[in-house]
């Protein structure tokens, strides 16, 4: 689960108390200066010392959050007579972004007041195309959301209906499969919106709303807010997401989806979360595309759903985050996806992942299933599909999303027992076996007395009873699989398939049963 959402003082923050605020861990951090990064204002005499500078901030700029209206206001008046540059102010959070010396700085910071660096944000890496050409992962293409169990176009053309979604991003580029009229924009940064990801806000809001065939939304009744907060390069900063979020907010918006992010805990992004989540709008963001383990920011605060990638066999693609504060996995891997004013793309990456997972948000409003942001987020991720490890875990968060389970969840009366996976734990190996873990799952509304599995391990049977499951409860059965005769070239081959007791009748025995095998690849 995600840790508590930290507090206005907590994490990089510090304030002119008698000890610094203690900062989130950053090791293994990417960006991360291994210096203290925070200003620390102790009285009106204190030598002001600058936040140090790091890979994720901008040079020379800082972002400031004032106690009151009246210390901001008196801030503004001096800035520019001062020679600081104001780039930007949010008044709903008391914060300025400046850009300046140190000097100008220590005269004009009153006591109380936050500073802190202004850190980079960007759309997750582009996945390595050596990915693709291998041919390792398995590709969606226009199969996803068969993928996810949502109807086809006729039966999900109202979905999302009346809920407005803005997409944080690059603008939108126009495409005739969403209609002008589903889509207002706004423009926190001016200027061109010519350039490479000038279209990746479209790919985004597309996987949303289109109702195009070859390139289909999963809530293509839902109206687009198209916030540009990301220039023609994909980056950006956190006071400008920070603004988008307000304006999301503002404006109107219930879902708010972010395929961007960046590896600093900023006090200006994470105030602006706080400040969406009290007004009952619902966060969505992207884990990231670098393979680490941990979630960029904003996927990694506790109010926002952060999603990583599976591929179309439903195993997490190498490029995507994992770790803690995950919650849910969506498809990632070559989707397609609206491009440019008529074009098409395959989209890969955590960022086609999170527009899926906010598309479904929306229906999850439209239909009233969930009305609070907690509830949403509860929801997507108790009626997800479990698999990897058993129950939720740092590579899949809670499991893969199901809109299937989803559109479904107030029902009764629904039987069905399915094999989560066949999960190989390599990471839980002891040296001598790879425990191999059979897990089902009851993807159904009502109990489960009692299940049957039969397991073949190359043609030897096993027979096991698992207990009764509640809605949604995993039970699983642990094979071990001798590493030595693994190592030495031998191929197990294993099947597995569960039956309900008498008495009860599967409405989805196809999902019953399933096979793996696990052999080392020729070389190793």
């Amino acid at each position: 689960m995600k840790s508590p959402h930290p507090t206005a003082g907590d994490g990089a923050i510090a304030t002119n108390s008698p000890s610094k605020a203690s900062r989130p861990d950053l090791n293994d951090a990417l960006f991360f200066s291994p210096e203290e990064a925070t200003v620390f204002l102790e009285d009106e005499s204190s030598r002001l010392s600058l936040p140090a500078p790091s890979e994720d901030s901008l040079p020379g700029e800082y972002t400031i959050r004032f106690a009151d209206q009246e210390a901001m206001e008196a801030f503004l008046e001096q800035a520019g007579a001062s020679g600081l540059s104001v780039l930007g102010t949010i008044p709903e959070l008391l914060m300025v972004r400046v850009r300046g010396s140190g000097a100008e700085l220590a005269l004009l910071v009153p006591e109380g007041s936050e500073l802190e660096n202004n850190y980079r944000v960007r759309t997750p890496t582009i996945p390595d195309e050596q990915l693709w050409q291998a041919g390792i992962l398995a590709a969606f293409n226009g199969n996803a959301l068969s993928y996810l169990g949502a109807p086809s176009a006729i039966g999900r053309i109202d979905w999302g209906e009346g809920i407005v979604v803005a997409v944080l991003d690059t603008g939108w580029s126009g495409h005739p499969s969403v209609p002008d009229g589903s889509v207002r924009q706004l423009d926190m940064l001016g200027g061109n919106d010519d350039g490479t990801y000038s279209a990746h806000g479209t790919a985004v809001a597309g996987l949303i709303a289109s109702n195009d065939f070859f390139a289909p939304g999963i809530a293509p009744g839902s109206e687009i807010l198209a916030i540009r907060v990301l220039d023609t390069d994909g980056q950006g900063d956190a006071f400008t997401l920070a603004q988008g979020i307000i304006a999301a907010v503002n404006n109107g918006a219930s879902v708010i989806n972010m395929s961007l992010g960046g590896y600093s805990d900023s006090g200006v992004l994470r105030q602006a979360v706080n400040y969406a989540s009290e007004n009952g709008v619902v966060m969505v963001a992207a884990a990231g595309n670098d393979g680490m383990n941990r979630l960029t920011y904003p996927a990694a605060y506790a109010s926002v759903i952060g999603v990583n990638a599976v591929d179309a066999n439903g195993n997490r693609t190498p490029f995507s985050n994992y770790g803690e504060g995950l919650d849910i996995a969506a498809p990632g891997y070559h989707v397609h996806a609206l491009w440019d004013e008529e074009g098409y793309v395959f989209f890969d990456g955590t960022s086609a992942s999170a527009p899926l997972v906010s598309g479904m948000a929306a229906r999850l409003l439209q239909t009233g299933a969930a009305t609070t942001p907690a509830a949403v987020q509860s929801l997507i991720r108790n009626y997800a599909n479990d698999t990897g490890l058993p129950g939720e875990d740092l590579q899949y968060g809670a499991g893969i999303l199901s809109a299937a389970r989803l559109e479904t969840s107030g029902q009764r009366g629904i039987n069905d027992l399915a094999l989560a996976d066949l999960y190989p734990a390599v990471e839980e190996s002891d040296g001598a076996t790879i425990p191999l873990y059979v897990t089902f799952q009851n993807r159904g509304s009502e109990f489960t007395p009692g299940t049957s599995v039969d397991i073949s391990v190359n043609g030897n049977p096993f027979f096991y009873r698992l207990p009764g499951m509640a809605p949604g409860r995993v039970e699983s059965v642990t094979v071990p699989i001798p590493l030595t005769r693994l190592n030495a070239g031998e191929r197990f081959e294993v099947t597995a398939i569960a039956r309900m007791v008498d008495g009860f009748a599967d409405d989805q025995p196809e999902n019953n049963g399933g096979r793996i095998v696990l052999q080392r690849p020729p070389g190793e």
